[in-house]
């Protein structure tokens, strides 16, 4: 699924949620356990934008339930971390946190560079949440290593962005500063709103800190 784009259409899940569920009805036609699979990460995905966070569990859960053959693996780690999303969207952080180890193991054994890049991403916001930014700092590195190794502009940001957020909360001012800047450009260049919104929100913060009260 590919990131939404300014100028995009509003979400229609009412009608994607009809189409997926005539997908799982064919899926259990076909016995397609490996189409299945993907169609219920999704449906779990689009809950939890909704907010509905019992049904998106319900949706991976029993994506995670199927036996998948070993080709399949990217798809199960899609449902892991999705599903770890979910924990800690619900405050489940000791599950949450062994959903992304578990996903972690699965796209390392497979080779999988985004994969690995995102479950790093996914177990530093979880230690930002506890404030665990000493852990956070150097998972978010590791991520960014990885997006740049993989030429991801957009990716590259946001892990810059997260980056300069946990500096700025260990108090390393300058540091985040810079960070941040650069998340910002990244952001400008790839055309994201939302990011650049977000990457001026924490400049904003990070002027406040700093006693600069009328930049913030």
């Amino acid at each position: 699924m590919r990131r939404k784009r300014p100028g995009d259409p509003p979400a229609d899940f009412e009608l994607a949620d009809a189409h997926l569920r005539e997908a799982v009805a064919l899926c259990d036609t076909l016995a397609d356990r490996v189409g299945l699979a993907e169609v219920l990460t999704l449906q779990g995905r689009m809950a939890m934008q909704q907010g509905a966070l019992a049904q998106a569990t319900e949706h991976l859960e029993a994506a995670l339930a199927l036996d998948l053959p070993i080709e399949a693996s990217h798809g199960r780690t899609l449902a892991l971390f999705h599903l770890g999303k979910v924990a800690n969207l619900r405050g489940e952080h000791e599950r949450a946190g062994s959903l992304y180890e578990a996903g972690l193991d699965l796209v390392r054994r497979s080779g999988d560079v985004s994969g690995e890049a995102f479950a790093l991403n996914g177990l530093a916001t979880l230690a930002c949440d506890l404030g665990a930014y000493e852990r956070a700092v150097p998972l978010l590195e590791e991520s960014l290593a990885l997006r740049r190794l993989l030429g991801d502009t957009h990716g590259s940001a946001t892990a810059l962005l997260n980056l300069g957020t946990a500096r700025r909360n260990q108090g390393d001012l300058a540091g985040a500063g810079d960070l941040l800047r650069q998340a910002l450009a990244l952001l400008s260049q790839v055309g994201s709103s939302r990011g650049v919104i977000m990457a001026l929100t924490q400049l904003g913060k990070l002027a406040y800190v700093q006693g600069d009260h009328p930049q913030a």
